[in-house]
């Protein structure tokens, strides 16, 4: 059965509530379109970009960020260490 959703890359299904974790937590690959829902300005380029978008893939309260089909999450996404004794969780 096909869902219709690409999943040969990252994807933001339609299903986003406009929360702004995504934007948040991916500053430089996720913004916001016309509607306001979040969407990919691009793919993540680097390590640092695609655990970025592990983070708003986890904390998206409507699951609505998927990854490609068959990429492994890493295992340390959370906690984020943001300095010294500050982390996301």
């Amino acid at each position: 059965m096909s869902t219709g959703v690409d999943r040969s890359e990252w994807t933001i299904t339609s299903t986003c509530r406009i929360c702004r974790a995504a934007w948040n937590l991916a500053p430089g690959i996720i913004g916001a379109n016309a509607v306001g829902k979040a969407q990919f300005k691009r793919q993540p380029a680097n390590e640092e970009e695609t655990m970025q978008a592990w983070r708003a893939a986890l904390a998206c309260p409507t699951g609505s960020i998927l990854a490609p089909h068959g990429l492994k999450m890493p295992e340390n996404v959370f906690p984020q260490r943001l300095a010294d004794d500050l982390y996301r969780l």
